[in-house]
C-alpha cells in the first residue's frame, strides 16, 4: 500500500495541494489513503517526481531489500532516498 499519509507528513503538502498536482479527485486520493485503490504506474511515475520515496511507495520491506539489491551507499540508492 502507497503511503500517502506518510508521503503528506514528512513533506508538508496538505492533501488538496497534492490532489491539484496529481490531478485526481479528493475521493481518488482517499482511496489512495484509505488503501481502497492503488495508484496506476503513471501516478506512480508522478508520486515520484513529487519527491515520495521508495520506501512510502513500496513499504520498508521492499526498500530493504533495494538497499542489499543496489547498495544503501551507491549514488543510485540514494537517489530513491
Amino acid at each position: 500500500m502507497v503511503d500517502i499519509c506518510g508521503f503528506l507528513a514528512r513533506t508538508g503538502i496538505s492533501g488538496v495541494d497534492l490532489q491539484k498536482k496529481l490531478d485526481v479527485s479528493s475521493g481518488l486520493l482517499s482511496n489512495y489513503k484509505a488503501g481502497k485503490a492503488n495508484p496506476s504506474y503513471s501516478m506512480l511515475l508522478k508520486l515520484l517526481q513529487e519527491g515520495m520515496t521508495i520506501e512510502e511507495m513500496f513499504g520498508h520491506e521492499i526498500w530493504e531489500q533495494v538497499k542489499k539489491t543496489v547498495g544503501v551507499g551507491t549514488k543510485f540508492a540514494q537517489s530513491f532516498r
